[in-house]
């Protein structure tokens, strides 16, 4: 136990001293440390830099022995002189690191004891951008500006080299050359097929089909499209849609969009 007072005291076995209803120790307070008022605070050394301190909130008796609680309030520690990064250190000037932003790639925020990290609303990027997943576009476009948007294709299935997917019916526009054509009263008996030609004066041997939408298959179908063919010679693409065997016939418009990529 530690003796309460408010002139300077100092016990070797404890390391302790009260000064001005503060102790500072370098044990920390027990239920047995009684002999001060509520309120009264409790410094612990726990390092020569650091300290935890208590604050006495409650004395309470049973059967003649008197406890006390002491409420943890926080731990103090040396101030903050250097901070590092990746690379390099900063050192605190006037008692502050500023933790600085770069414009149009990173900003930050302080509020309290917080700072937040946030991308801007227009984000220009110093080098590459590597998606693990998917890149979205909710709105605007995705643009390449000087240079070429390129996807490559992987796994089974209908794909072209490279493959551009989109859902819905909004193109991705690239160097202006985005084709579309509609097929009007489509028929396709179930377990049939049937080839849709589209011409265009672009389509060399050379040319390459991304697709990005097609549309208009009926209630009760199961059309798939199964294959793009290009002819470089007679300037067409050729689209084979498939019904189900187990479909309805398909009476439908069929919209048909893609790049042209020579």
């Amino acid at each position: 136990m530690s003796s309460q007072g408010n002139t300077p005291v100092y016990t070797q076995g404890f390391g302790t001293k009260n000064l001005d209803g503060i102790t500072i120790a370098n044990v920390p307070p027990t239920a047995s440390d009684t002999n001060y008022p509520l309120g009264h605070r409790w410094i612990y050394q726990t390092s020569s830099t650091t300290a935890n301190i208590y604050e006495l909130t409650n004395l309470s008796s049973s059967s003649g022995v008197t406890s006390s609680t002491w409420t943890f309030l926080e731990s103090a520690s040396g101030a903050l002189n250097t901070l590092s990064g990746d690379s390099g250190t900063a050192t605190s000037s006037s008692n502050n690191i500023q933790i600085a932003g770069t414009s149009n790639e990173i900003s930050t925020v302080g509020s309290g004891s917080t700072i937040t990290l946030s991308l801007p609303s227009t984000l220009v990027a110093p080098g590459s951008i590597t998606a693990t997943t998917t890149v979205t576009a909710t709105s605007g476009a995705i643009t390449a500006t000087n240079g070429n948007f390129v996807a490559t294709a992987s796994g089974t299935g209908l794909k072209t080299s490279p493959a551009i997917g989109m859902t819905g019916n909004s193109p991705i526009t690239a160097n202006g050359r985005v084709v579309s054509a509609t097929f009007t009263d489509v028929s396709i008996a179930a377990g049939a097929t049937q080839s849709l030609v589209i011409g265009n004066s672009s389509i060399t041997s050379n040319s390459q089909i991304g697709l990005v939408s097609w549309s208009g298959a009926t209630s009760g179908s199961a059309l798939t499209l199964q294959s793009v063919v290009n002819s470089g010679s007679a300037n067409t693409s050729t689209f084979t849609f498939t019904n189900g065997s187990g479909a309805t016939t398909s009476t439908a418009n069929i919209t048909i969009t893609y790049f042209l990529l020579n």
